[in-house]
């Protein structure tokens, strides 16, 4: 919870409530593996705050499995739903749009039921990426599937 705390305080207005549940989550990780994957967490979010795209990138893509492995984290503690869509949207700022697009990708699977949430958003993030890539058949597919989570009918 300090990790969520400490996020939703950083996006709220209250850095240094951030910045102190960080430091907390940091003592913690030394024992606990959740904690100091939250804590990092945290610190990338603290670091995009500060305007330190690079850092933030380089923290975000710690918690992530590499993009190209295929493999998805299994626990709400592997990485926080908040950074990977964070990670996915500098990367699209940044011009690199597979990277973004692969980085969003991690929503669409079924389990974590905390990435329903993000997959309106991921789903943005993917179609201007596919835009961007020129990808057509990406670009129709998730077309439909937006017009799903609107409500609307895909055949």
């Amino acid at each position: 919870l300090l990790g969520l705390l400490g996020t939703w305080n950083l996006y709220h207005g209250s850095s240094l409530r951030a910045r102190a549940l960080a430091d907390r989550l940091a003592e913690l990780g030394d024992s606990d593996a959740v904690a100091r994957v939250f804590g990092q967490s945290l610190r990338g979010h603290l670091s995009l705050a500060n305007g330190d795209t690079t850092g933030a990138i380089a923290v975000f893509e710690s918690l992530a499995p590499p993009l190209d492995s295929g493999l998805l984290p299994w626990t709400y503690g592997s990485i926080t739903p908040l950074a990977r869509l964070k990670l996915a949207e500098l990367y699209l700022a940044r011009g690199e749009f597979e990277q973004a697009y692969l980085a969003a990708t991690v929503f669409d699977h079924p389990e974590p039921i905390h990435f329903i949430p993000f997959v309106r958003r991921s789903l943005e993030i993917r179609l201007q990426a596919a835009r961007e890539l020129d990808r057509s058949d990406l670009e129709e597919r998730i077309l439909k599937r937006i017009t799903v989570l609107r409500g609307g009918v895909s055949n």
